[in-house]
């Protein structure tokens, strides 16, 4: 999907996004999250799984804990901690919201792979310039950090400042550093924005060089995106996407198993689309090499 248009990318990512924030269905959320992560690690390599692990252990864990022990609805009572109660119903929840916090981090880890800046400006600098700068800028801001506090340490190396003894003056060390990172980081951005503003960016009438061109199968994966999501939705407001979590875990409506299967049939289309088009493209490739 990295090489189609702009625009197809940002409406697949908003359709999969607002679905998967939206479903708390263990079976949707369970699907998403294989089919990002499986994406992910396509994109970047076997090394994002680890991360991604740990990040669903840790939110999982934080989720369940907080939720469990602060919510005590629920039929089914696993003990009593101070005279409150702890239920099953209270864990289960919270670990439906970490699976869907997470998914949506990992959609995330893919979108900022294959959407880059010059895309981002494209696909927002017309309708919303400020908008398409400011999530440009946010998601150039983490890596850019990690390469400029690298070369902020290897100057204290170089100086003599990067063997400090002790916790207080290691303490003081990093504080040195993250200073010198802010305030790099602070000039920066307002080099940044004055550079746009001489440029003109984002005023009426301005016109910009487009190196992106709308293709055939471009409006076949927007087309093929939209009617999925079409079917999802619909089901979704029949009640076949919901669960009820609160007095006892149980679907939010009886939908009759056809729905639910061809519905359940596009969304796991809609998931693994990415990955289609991919191994599609990739085949296509060598065929013609």
């Amino acid at each position: 999907m990295k090489t189609y248009h702009p625009t197809v990318i940002a409406i697949y990512y908003g359709i999969i996004l607002v679905i998967t924030m939206f479903s708390n269905s263990p079976l949707i959320l369970g699907t998403s999250f294989l089919a990002a992560s499986a994406y992910a690690v396509y994109l970047k390599g076997r090394g994002t799984i680890r991360y991604i692990l740990t990040l669903l252990a840790l939110v999982s864990l934080f989720s369940c804990l907080l939720n469990g022990l602060l919510t005590h609805n629920g039929a089914t009572v696993l003990f009593y901690l101070g005279g409150n109660r702890v239920t099953l119903e209270a864990f289960a929840y919270g670990l439906a919201m970490a699976l869907m916090i997470v998914t949506v981090i990992v959609w995330f880890i893919s979108f900022g792979e294959i959407m880059t800046s010059d895309k981002l400006i494209n696909t927002f600098g017309k309708m919303a310039p400020v908008m398409g700068l400011t999530i440009s800028m946010i998601f150039r801001f983490v890596p850019l950090l990690k390469s400029r506090y690298k070369e902020i340490r290897m100057g204290q190396v170089s100086l003599g400042r990067g063997n400090v003894k002790g916790p207080i003056n290691i303490l003081k060390q990093k504080i040195k550093e993250i200073s010198i990172l802010v305030s790099w980081s602070l000039e920066a951005s307002i080099e940044s924005a004055d550079s746009m503003s001489a440029r003109g960016y984002g005023l009426p009438g301005r016109t910009g060089y487009v190196i992106y061109k709308y293709a055939s199968r471009d409006y076949i994966a927007i087309l093929l995106t939209v009617v999925l999501a079409v079917i999802v939705t619909v089901s979704y407001f029949f009640g076949a996407f919901t669960m009820y979590y609160y007095p006892e875990i149980r679907p939010k409506a009886s939908v009759g198993p056809l729905l639910t299967e061809f519905s359940f049939g596009a969304f796991l289309v809609l998931c693994f689309l990415p990955l289609i088009l991919e191994y599609y493209g990739d085949l296509q490739w060598r065929k013609s090499a």
